[in-house]
């Protein structure tokens, strides 16, 4: 079994006390940037990583945990926030949250804003650069690694530690399903404007999984795009041919683009294709379309699971292999059985 590296082993090799390494680990302003530079260069050759539970019972609790989002301003992520804030109320912490704005630049400063020792826990949806560019390196740095964390929403299975997510997967293929045996929808197609999430690929496979369980294999169709003229001349193509019944939208936005693509067409106002649009209830809210439906992925049953697991996680002392927890979403679909 690998030894675990020391504050003492990096001490000694930089020719330091432990507590000028300890400081400069911390960032404290009594350390020169210098020496912070050449103890930070040094812990990661080493793969050092901080003992938490040790430092914890040093510096006693902050009571706080830390929360990195990609953004604000999708109600999905604020329903998020709120399942999150009310398990920590409940235990008497705190909550600070900070924004990735989808960049990994800015994600890497609202991890290091988190680790210097403020929070006793850190509870993570990754940047859309972060997945698409598979760059994890400041999810791997030594800082990070010393924190009890959980990340949620944005499955990535290269990063080796617990989850907290929705079933993409399963309640794809199901809403898939209700299509085909409650209504005549048999073109069904399964459009995107996410850009190449995780999260797209598992509810693209449910919808194509369900599409060749039922022998319809042949008329499995999708537009998965990042520009919404692209999606808007492609689907005008498919439902002009009579080859549209039902679409399923991989998230909000995308929902909001089929609806607003649907009404602005003087042929298609009288429509009665079935459009089923994940994560988009605030749509849904806004809308007077007979025939739209929703995935709701529960994003505050969400919040609350991981909050709930990251209590767990920092009350313990124990390693535990990671986990995935995986969050059931409803389905509702109105005048359908």
């Amino acid at each position: 079994m690998k030894k675990e590296v020391t504050l003492r082993q990096i001490a000694e090799l930089l020719n330091l006390s432990v507590s000028t390494v300890s400081k400069a680990l911390s960032q404290s302003q009594e350390i020169s940037s210098n020496t912070k530079n050449r103890v930070k260069k040094m812990a990661d050759a080493m793969h050092y990583k901080p003992n938490y539970f040790a430092t914890k019972l040093r510096g006693g609790h902050s009571k706080t945990i830390g929360v990195i989002l990609p953004t604000i301003l999708n109600p999905y992520y604020a329903e998020l926030l709120t399942g999150i804030e009310k398990v920590l109320a409940t235990n008497n912490y705190k909550m600070m949250t900070l924004f990735s704005k989808d960049s990994i630049k800015r994600e890497e400063e609202c991890i290091n804003n988190l680790t210097d020792g403020s929070t006793e826990g850190i509870i993570l949806s990754i940047s859309r650069e972060t997945q698409l560019t598979k760059s994890t390196h400041h999810l791997t740095h030594s800082n990070i690694l010393g924190i009890p964390r959980i990340y949620v929403d944005r499955l990535d299975n290269t990063i080796n530690e617990d989850h907290v997510v929705s079933d993409d997967y399963d309640v794809t293929y199901s809403t898939c399903l209700r299509l085909l045996k409650n209504t005549s929808a048999k073109h069904i197609i399964f459009v995107s404007l996410m850009g190449g999430l995780t999260i797209e690929e598992l509810r693209y496979q449910g919808y194509k999984t369900a599409m060749i369980d039922n022998e319809l294999e042949e008329k499995i169709k999708t537009i998965r795009t990042t520009d919404p003229h692209i999606l808007h001349q492609e689907l005008l193509v498919l439902i002009r041919q009579d080859k549209v019944d039902a679409i399923i939208c991989a998230n909000d936005s995308t929902t909001q683009k089929v609806l607003d693509i649907i009404n602005n067409e003087d042929s298609l106002r009288n429509s009665n294709v079935h459009i089923v649009g994940c994560c988009a209830e605030h749509v849904k809210s806004l809308s007077r379309y007979p025939f739209l439906h929703i995935i709701d992925q529960c994003a505050e049953d969400l919040g609350k699971k991981a909050a709930k697991a990251l209590l767990i996680k920092i009350s313990s002392n124990e390693l535990t292999k990671p986990q995935v927890y995986h969050v059931k979403s409803k389905i509702s679909m109105e005048n359908i059985s």
